[in-house]
This record gives C-alpha cells, structure tokens and sequence, in this order.
C-alpha cells in the first residue's frame, strides 16, 4: 500500500490507514508541546506569567506616578496661596478660597486615578502572593488555590475595586487632610490679622466679607465644608486598602534595623488571620 501523508500543523492525514490521527507538535527550538486540550506547559505558564508580571508592574508604577504628580499640584498650589495672601496685607483671603476648591479638584482627579492603581495593584500582590511567593517556598506556602480563576475572571471582567467615595476619603486621610489644614489654618490667620488685628471675633468675621455676601456667612460656610472633610476622614478610618503597602512591624517607634521578616511573615501567612 502506498501511503500518502498530509500534514498541516499537528494534524497527520493518513490515507488508506483509518479515520484523522491528531499528533502533539513540537515547536522547534523550545520544550513547548501544543496538545489536544490546548494547555500550555509549564515551563510556557511560568514564562507568561513572569512577562505578565512584568507588565503589571510597570502599569502599577506609572498610575504611582500619576498620584504623586496630582499631590505636587496641590502642595505647590498652597505653597503659592500662602506666598501671595501673606505678602502683602491688602491682598485678599479669597485667595484661600479659590485655592481650596482647586485642591478639591485636584483631589477629584487624584480619587479617579486611585481606583485604577488599585487594580494594578491587587493583581501584583496577587501573583506576588500566589505565584512567585509560592514558588520561592514551594507546597509549605498557603497561596489561594483559586488564584488564576481570580486573575482570568478579573482580566476577562476587569472592575473598580472601589467606590469613588472611598477613594476620595482615602486619599483625603493619607495626604490631601494635611494639605487642607493648613490652608484653614491659613485662612483663620489670615482673618485675624490682615488688613488689621482682629480684637474680637466680630472683628474676624468683619474680615472675611466677600461683596455683598456677609462674613458670618463666609465663615460658617467654610467651617461646613471643611467639617464634611474631616467627616470623610473618620468614615474612611482605617479601612483603606493596603495592598502592596510596607507593613510596620508593630515594634514601637524606636527599634533596631531588622533584615529578617521572621515572625511577622509567619503571622501574615497563618490561615486562622484571614
């Protein structure tokens, strides 16, 4: 019999032999085997997910940097406010005003871009946590067994991991709080000593009339809004996401340098913590 072989791919077609006969194919200068079920190997899954890793890294970092961008805007934008309202006397507190709402912009922005580090974020400490880690101490590490449906389902259906509320407290009480209080600060002194000393708090109220529009009125409105501030603060609390954060050992505030984690990762990887 003569047999005449045609072959596509890993597909073999033998004539006068019987029914199409599947073969793995070997692709040539690598250990890779394309099967029937279409699973990559394991030497192709490490590979893949260390240039996966890669890139979320980098993702990670430049949505870091977009952070740090919008917090420079704010703190040279009061750096400025503060220069031009106390150089001169005659120079309106308004200025604090405007500068409050530009930071509250600035904070707006600064919330949306949090929610999209936040997913860079949880997927590196994901593959940190269940594949490097893993890897690095083998069976003895308690990774998440559903750790690569978590990541295909988040890939497949990528989604905010939190609300805009919740980024705008959070990034309110890790940095914009500070920058807010002193503008208040400054605000407050700048009432009470520019065009002149205030002598009473009629005096400092006097002060911050804007036109027609009352200083009690100015003065009240600006203490509501930097109280729902402080409100937003108190109900973020400490339930803002570490993930990927540097966590202090606990130790008090003065301790020698510590190179080994022990007990710490000990503890963290104890399955009873949660």
């Amino acid at each position: 019999h003569h047999l005449v072989c045609a072959r596509t791919g890993g597909l073999s077609l033998s004539r006068g032999i019987g029914p199409p006969r599947l073969e793995p194919r070997v692709v040539p200068g690598t250990d890779s085997v394309e099967r029937e079920t279409g699973q990559p190997s394991a030497s192709d899954f490490n590979t893949a997910m260390s240039h996966f890793y890669r890139g979320e890294v980098y993702r990670s970092t430049v949505w870091r940097q977009r952070l740090d961008a919008t917090t420079n805007w704010a703190v040279v934008s009061t750096a400025a406010a503060l220069s031009f309202a106390f150089g001169d006397s005659a120079h309106s507190h308004v200025i604090f005003i405007l500068t409050s709402l530009l930071v509250t912009i600035l904070l707006a922005v600064e919330s949306r871009r949090y929610r999209v580090s936040d997913v860079w974020g949880q997927r590196v400490r994901l593959l940190e946590e269940s594949f490097i880690a893993a890897h690095l101490r083998g069976s003895a590490f308690p990774a998440r067994a559903n750790w690569r449906e978590i990541l295909a389902r988040d890939l497949t259906h990528p989604h905010y991991k939190m609300s805009l509320a919740e980024a705008v407290a959070c990034r309110l009480r890790r940095n914009y709080c500070w920058v807010f209080l002193v503008i208040y600060a400054a605000w407050v002194l700048k009432l009470a000593i520019h065009p002149d000393p205030a002598r009473s708090l009629g005096e400092l109220l006097d002060h911050a009339t804007i036109g027609p529009v009352p200083g009690w009125l100015v003065f009240a409105l600006g203490c509501a809004y930097y109280a729902l501030l402080l409100c937003l603060v108190l109900w973020a609390g400490g339930g803002c996401p570490e993930y990927g954060e540097i966590h202090d050992p606990g130790r008090g505030l003065f301790w020698r340098r510590d190179n080994d984690p022990g007990p710490q990762v000990e503890q963290s990887d104890d399955p009873s913590d949660g």
